[in-house]
């Protein structure tokens, strides 16, 4: 039998490891650190942490994720210092090993601390910079003031639908929706209210995913782009 080895490269990227102290998640934030990732790896054990191979680019930084705070104000840190998060891995979990009828009400509530409200404080905190890929680029080129880039134009041929225009534009279009019921109704489906109210065509079709929502219509309607 032949082993199969996958390979990965991280270089550039910054990485977020929750839970890097030990098992799964420690072993995450190594392997990413070994494909040349930035790894900031995070967790309530310090002693476990200082235990972490030292090296360049592998950060180990204290975090409770029970505290919406703590969540916060680690993921403002790594903005701060590294620019950007382009991915992120959420191990921190505890397990509960006494039977129910044993279980104090403080256990419980911490079990559901770390492994429920810290999954959504930690996402919560997240999603913003997602939304906004914070980065630090050298050149930043704004085309959304250009109103050339945006609009719909139906005429007795064709509906154009240019690259600038925002998913609620297509949602509120009274001609599209007359000739082109099936496209308008796509941005009900796409992300929430934030990506419908700033996400543009141009950039659902930049994304180059046949399985999204608007290059999966297109190519049902047999769209020219």
């Amino acid at each position: 039998m032949t082993a199969l080895t996958v390979t990965y490269d991280f270089s550039g990227s910054t990485i977020l490891v929750v839970g890097a102290a030990s098992g799964i998640g420690r072993a995450i934030a190594l392997a990413c650190h070994k494909a040349g990732a930035n790894v900031w790896a995070a967790d309530i054990d310090t002693s476990a942490l200082a235990n972490l191979p030292k090296g360049r680019n592998l950060h180990p930084i204290t975090l409770d994720v029970s505290s919406s705070c703590a969540c916060r104000a680690v993921i403002d840190d790594i903005i701060a210092s590294a620019g950007q998060i382009d991915a992120a891995v959420l191990t921190a979990a505890m397990q509960i090993r006494t039977p129910i009828d044993e279980t104090p009400d403080e256990l419980w509530q911490s079990h559901l601390d770390v492994n429920l409200s810290g999954v959504f404080y930690l996402v919560r905190a997240l999603i913003p910079v997602m939304k906004q890929r914070l980065a630090s680029p050298k050149l930043i080129v704004d085309l959304s003031k250009i109103e050339g880039l945006s609009g719909i134009e139906v005429t007795p041929r064709t509906v154009t639908s240019k690259a600038m225009t925002k998913h609620r534009d297509v949602a509120n279009s009274k001609e599209l929706l007359e000739v082109m019921p099936a496209l308008a109704s796509v941005p009900d489906a796409s992300g929430d209210p934030h990506v419908r109210g700033t996400g543009t065509i141009g950039g659902s079709v930049a994304n180059n995913d046949p399985n999204a929502d608007y290059p999966a219509a297109w190519l049902g309607l047999g769209a020219t782009i």
